[in-house]
């Protein structure tokens, strides 16, 4: 799941994959530098509202996600 962000330093786009956070992935903006990242404290609770997302997103349930 890829999104972007703008940049707290500079205020260009920081583009970004949900996924490759979790996994520790940091991403950085191209106009600056500027990296984002998920600290380790935060792993466990972003996935799980990921989790919940994804499964709003599944095909064939009759939901969808808002947005």
């Amino acid at each position: 799941m890829s999104g972007q962000i703008p940049c707290p330093d500079c205020g260009g786009i920081i583009v970004f994959d949900a996924h490759a956070l979790l996994r520790g992935e940091t991403f950085a903006c191209a106009g600056c530098g500027a990296s984002l990242g998920l600290a380790r404290e935060s792993v466990a609770t972003v996935a799980n509202a990921m989790a919940k997302l994804d499964a709003l997103r599944k095909p064939g349930d009759g939901r969808r996600a808002p947005g």
